[in-house]
């Protein structure tokens, strides 16, 4: 009896592991408004189930954002997968060979990847580091010659170097890179140009720590 449970836990194992692949992608470009750029230095690893796929690392352990459910093939030929992912809710959109991935996001940006063997000794994946948000701007007053700011009357005089900027706090540096200008990917140790400013300025006020307007 003993035996015969040893065997159908190593067939199930045996089974599983014959179902679930995992591949590394590069992206290599983006298409922004049907404009495409190229782009690098974002690869990741997708490990694929019979029915569905989702974000891991080298040996297919999830890294828990979510899963991707099969919806079937598009009228392209495209293999198309759903769900929850490392960019949010997403479209994955692989080529009948798993050879290329188009990645759609709910903005409608699409990140087109290439399949490659991983780099040596890179074993997670590795992704740039998300973009800033910008201040949100709240529509100007009437010009009535003072504005309203923090409950208090300011003359427009007195506000002529413009407001501490929100996006470096007043540093004028970058506050993703701290002004460098470049930054260390934490999963494969390589230096990146920073793409959230201007040469390590703040990418909101340039460097200038103020900035004109209301918000």
């Amino acid at each position: 009896m003993r035996n015969a449970l040893i065997l159908i836990l190593l067939t199930l194992v045996g089974t599983l592991s014959l179902s679930a692949q995992t591949y590394y992608y590069e992206r290599e470009a983006v298409v922004t408004n049907n404009v495409k750029r190229s782009a690098s230095g974002d690869g990741h690893f997708i490990t694929f189930t019979s029915k569905a796929c989702y974000d891991s690392d080298i040996e297919g352990y999830s890294e828990e954002f979510g899963t991707l459910m099969y919806e079937g093939v598009t009228s392209n030929n495209l293999h198309c997968y759903s769900g929850k992912s490392y960019f949010g809710t997403a479209y994955y959109y692989f080529s009948s060979d798993r050879s290329r991935l188009n990645i759609k996001k709910q903005n409608g940006e699409i990140l087109v990847y290439v399949r490659k063997t991983p780099p040596r000794g890179v074993t997670r994946s590795s992704r740039p580091r998300p973009e800033p948000q910008p201040p949100v701007v709240n529509p100007t007053p009437p010009d009535t010659g003072t504005l309203p700011i923090n409950n208090k009357e300011t003359t427009k005089s007195e506000d002529s170097e413009g407001r501490t900027c929100k996006g470096c706090n007043g540093t004028g540096l970058c506050t993703m890179c701290k002004g460098l200008g470049v930054y260390k990917n934490k999963y494969d140790g390589n230096i990146y140009e920073c793409d959230a400013c201007h040469n390590g300025k703040c990418g909101v006020c340039n460097g200038k720590g103020k900035i004109k307007g209301y918000f």
